[in-house]
């Protein structure tokens, strides 16, 4: 899964959006990433992905941070 990409105070890279990402993930032919375009949709979408016993990395910046900490008070996920 993949959420939007933006500039954190610099000029826009031409050629590195999320669908741009996507693209060029989908395009090494092993999966195509499912880009969720606000983090307010995050947990739905995992909720259709994630299964017992899966690893879920969080990786990012800006507010992307607090998404591990949300899920864990959500759905009791415990860190181990």
């Amino acid at each position: 899964m993949l959420l939007s990409v933006y500039p954190a105070g610099e000029v826009e890279i031409a050629g590195a959006s999320s669908e741009d990402l996507c693209d060029a993930i989908a395009g090494r032919g092993v999966s195509r990433p499912i880009l969720v375009n606000d983090r307010s949709g995050v947990e739905e979408v995992l909720q259709g992905i994630v299964q017992d016993q899966d690893i879920l990395l969080v990786l990012g910046a800006g507010d992307i941070g607090q998404l591990g900490p949300d899920l864990i008070r959500d759905y009791g996920v415990q860190i181990h």
